[in-house]
């Protein structure tokens, strides 16, 4: 008997880089009964204009700031919310 639910973690940096939607769609089409359920369901990915942060956000920051390869993504936990200039937006 086919599954009924697919629980996966298929997102990366930003949310569509690892082709979660392809996967999940040739999961539902090829291995799962009709009307199976994905965890997650949806995923997407906002940006949003900032300012550069004060110095010192910059110096509470750990070492380093650059995930390592293949990622390569600048990770900037506790981003301070008064150096964003707009409200986020879908991207992808």
């Amino acid at each position: 008997e086919p599954p009924s639910l697919l629980v996966h973690e298929i997102l990366g940096e930003v949310a569509g880089c690892e082709g979660a939607a392809r996967c999940v769609a040739d999961a539902h089409a090829r291995l799962l009964a009709p009307g199976a359920v994905a965890v997650p369901a949806s995923a997407r990915s906002l940006c949003a204009p900032c300012s550069w942060p004060s110095g010192e956000y910059w110096a509470s920051l750990p070492n380093p700031v650059l995930s390592p390869p293949p990622g390569a993504a600048l990770k900037l936990p506790r981003f301070p919310r008064e150096a964003t200039l707009a409200p986020a937006q879908p991207f992808e």
